[in-house]
Parts: structure tokens; sequence; C-alpha cells
């Protein structure tokens, strides 16, 4: 199945976004703007290997959230969980694994593994 194929393709993904209202910290692996950025990376990857078009019937979920691991020092979070995509071809779920750390200017940075 080519959508299957898709989401093991790419080995990682990186964004960056702005910190706005959370204080100093670094967002958690479950906080909603770490998981909107994970499916707003998966859908910009996806839109990439499969087209805009494509990318407009798909929907994506973060689920399963695990934290593996947290820097105590640098406040940075490893996280797991599975990404759960819906569309034309039914529902699936790939597993899934990121990092969330801050930046010195104030943002906080996303690389996620296994799309």
């Amino acid at each position: 199945m080519a959508f299957k194929h898709t989401l093991a393709s790419a080995s990682l993904i990186t964004a960056i976004t702005t910190l706005s209202g959370c204080g100093s910290g670094v967002p958690g692996c479950g906080d909603q703007e770490t998981k909107d950025l994970v499916s707003s990376i998966a859908d910009r990857e996806f839109a990439k290997q499969m087209g805009a078009e494509a990318a407009q019937l798909i929907k994506w979920k973060v689920i399963a959230i695990r934290t593996t691991d947290e820097n105590e020092k640098t406040g940075a979070f490893e996280c797991a969980a599975n990404l759960e995509v819906s569309g034309p071809g039914g529902t699936h779920e790939a597993p899934i694994t990121y990092t969330v750390e801050k930046t010195d200017d104030g943002d906080f940075y996303v690389n996620v593994f296994g799309l």
C-alpha cells in the first residue's frame, strides 16, 4: 500500500514554532501545541510526497503518547506515540518518536522520527 510506504519513507522531519503564553518551559510530549506541530509536520511531509490534493483528504492525530525521557538540565523531552491517520483508505496507526526542546531564542524545536 502506497500510504504505509509513505509513512515509513521519511526518517526525520523538523519544525520550529514560537512559544506563546507558555512561560519559559518546554511544552511536554502531550501538550496540544506539541501534538499540533507533530501533526503539521506529518501533513507537510505527506503533501511533499503525495501532493497537496491528497494531503487534504488526510487527518492526523497523535495518540498513545508516552514521555520516554526528560533532560533535567535543558527541559527537553523524548517522546513516543502512535500517529493515527484517517483518510479514504480507512484509519491506520504508525509508531513514531519525537523530541521537543527549547531554542535559545524562546521557540521550541520538534524532531519527528518514523514518518
